[in-house]
């Protein structure tokens, strides 16, 4: 992710409240950041199919497991750009992870909302019934 009109120590700072592991570094006239999880708290767990049986060509997932990632889940993310448009309105994220967006303190909320409502696959895809605020155990889910 991007961030515009925020200093690393800011967004540092929002990610020790959160809880969660920052990596930021300047990159020009903006801070470029991920986030990672401290423990199992907003901790994306990616689903995994355990029974795939291929039907017409359609593969249909009877059973899944859900892997840990090392990525941190929507609601984290959510929680620690919430905190950042509270304490700094003129801050502006872009992403791109699962197609482009930019987040401001005009449009946060129901940009985030629309992004977490993403499908992992399309059509047939086994991953389309999953969103992106679906893959994790927080206590936000």
């Amino acid at each position: 992710m991007y961030a515009r009109n925020v200093s690393v120590s800011e967004l540092q700072e929002i990610a020790a409240l959160v809880p969660c592991e920052i990596s930021a570094d300047t990159a020009g006239n903006r801070v470029r950041f991920t986030l990672r999880p401290m423990g199992d708290n907003f901790r994306k767990w990616n689903p995994s199919p355990m029974d795939l049986e291929w039907c017409a060509g359609s593969a249909i997932v009877s059973d899944w497991k859900f892997r840990r990632a090392n990525a941190v889940c929507f609601h984290g993310h959510y929680k620690f750009l919430e905190m950042l448009f509270d304490r700094n309105p003129a801050a502006i994220v872009d992403s791109s992870r699962y197609g482009k967006v930019r987040y401001t303190a005009d449009n946060f909320k129901s940009a985030a909302d629309d992004y977490g409502d993403t499908p992992l696959g399309t059509g047939t895809n086994i991953y389309a019934g999953f969103k992106l605020r679906d893959c994790c155990y927080c206590e936000i889910h």
